[in-house]
């Protein structure tokens, strides 16, 4: 038996996506399938910034902060903190906390193309 284990920010990804308002049924889905539902919606709202901004990434990572429906990711400081304090990271100063911050659309938008890439 095979066991997948996902990074903090690829289940904040998993748990995060919301079908239902573009009357797609996830109950059918595997997570690749609903990963790549997401980028196909992403590619519609947003694929005009791609080149724009010089990456997918960064297209992507821009994409979350305008908190688009189909990802519904927390996005207010104290429940991104929260959450990362409950699952084991160290932020104790402020400067953690800040720099945890700065970096958190990022690397949702990389554990994104990750779980594109490897799912």
């Amino acid at each position: 038996m095979i066991t997948t284990y996902y990074t903090f920010y690829e289940n904040i990804i998993l748990n995060a996506i919301d079908l239902e308002s573009f009357n797609i049924d996830t109950k059918d889905l595997n997570g690749k399938q609903q990963i790549d539902e997401v980028y196909s919606i992403f590619l519609r709202e947003y694929g005009h910034e791609i080149t724009r901004q010089g990456s997918e990434k960064k297209a992507f990572n821009s994409y979350l902060r305008g908190l688009p429906t189909v990802l519904t990711v927390p996005f207010m400081n104290y429940h991104i903190l929260k959450n990362a304090k409950d699952k084991g990271f160290n932020l104790t100063t402020e400067k953690e906390e800040e720099d945890f911050l700065n970096n958190y659309f990022k690397n949702l938008a990389v554990a994104f193309f990750d779980l594109k890439e490897n799912l």
